[in-house]
């Protein structure tokens, strides 16, 4: 019957990306009234005729879930997960607020709670989707796992399975006298993650001026972590407005700010076009390690997307 099982998750957004997925969730969305959007690349597999409940979005899938996600109360993404935990994870503020994320996979079998928003709705959710298909359900809302960029503490005698996932969204800008050795810089960002509970497994890699691309220091943190190193000229940095820029620097070498710039430019190169929003969420800080010559400055901001080496390529 119409509803039954789905009339409390009200209103849904089910999303597909491929031809296989889309047949799948057409009947999903057929018994719920949920509203099924698929790229552009999708129309013609449904034999050209208009369905009430398909929907083409036409820019990216990061973008247009950027578009809707204050819409729905829900959401089912018929799409790998990591796929899924890379688009949802710039979205995600807090599970009071948070849609449910339900993720299928393409053959029916398994119907998994990924994000449960609504305390709760997403386990719920999600054994519903699996009586429609005659699937399985796995659960693991957000009470199990932990997407953010923020290194959560559980306590010792906690019951729930320590998972964290964490998206590579976090810039470090880096400013640094010459020869600063790769241990003072690695010692400043460990420092700062740890004051501000950041995972610095979220950190997508290093941010500098254009003439710092040689420091031996910075090379091999990056090089050791995997990191990548992006420079910018003092043309583009001093464009950036900031809130502690420095009258010395700018004399020095022709920007008033390295690491808070630096960070803010890196973040925005991952944000949607247009997109102009403070991604600084920490100012510059002052690093010495005693023992150890060179200063450093580390500030961080955090971007919509998640960085992946496909950038690179």
């Amino acid at each position: 019957m119409k509803l039954s099982l789905f009339e409390d998750y009200q209103p849904i957004a089910a999303i597909a990306v491929t031809p296989s997925g889309l047949k799948r969730l057409l009947s999903l969305c057929d018994a719920t009234d949920a509203i099924l959007w698929i790229p552009a690349s999708c129309q013609n597999a449904i034999d050209g005729t208009t369905h009430p409940r398909v929907q083409v979005y036409t820019d990216s899938l990061t973008d247009h879930l950027a578009k809707i996600w204050p819409d729905y109360r829900d959401f089912i993404f018929c799409l790998a997960t990591g796929a899924v935990v890379r688009a949802i994870a710039p979205l995600l503020q807090h599970q009071s607020i948070d849609p449910a994320v339900v993720v299928v996979d393409e053959v029916g079998k398994f119907t998994r709670s990924l994000c449960s928003g609504h305390q709760g709705v997403a386990d719920s959710l999600t054994q519903a989707v699996a009586y429609h298909f005659g699937a399985t359900p796995v659960l693991t809302d957000a009470s199990r796992v932990w997407i953010s960029a923020t290194q959560r503490q559980f306590a010792p005698n906690s019951e729930f399975p320590k998972v964290q996932w964490h998206p590579r969204i976090l810039w470090v800008g880096v400013g640094c006298a010459r020869g600063t050795s790769r241990r003072v810089v690695e010692t400043a960002i460990a420092q700062v993650c740890q004051s501000r509970h950041f995972a610095q497994g979220a950190i997508a890699g290093i941010a500098t001026i254009d003439n710092k691309a040689d420091e031996v220091g910075l090379l091999e943190l990056c090089e050791a972590r995997q990191w990548p190193l992006k420079t910018f000229s003092s043309e583009v940095l001093k464009s950036v407005t900031v809130p502690t820029p420095s009258t010395v620097v700018g004399q020095k070498i022709g920007t008033p700010s390295v690491a808070e710039a630096a960070a803010i430019v890196a973040a925005q190169g991952f944000n949607s076009p247009g997109e102009t929003s403070n991604s600084l969420l920490v100012s510059k800080q002052i690093f010495r390690l005693e023992g150890e010559s060179g200063a450093v400055t580390v500030a961080i901001a955090q971007a919509e997307r998640e960085y992946t080496r496909r950038e690179e390529k």
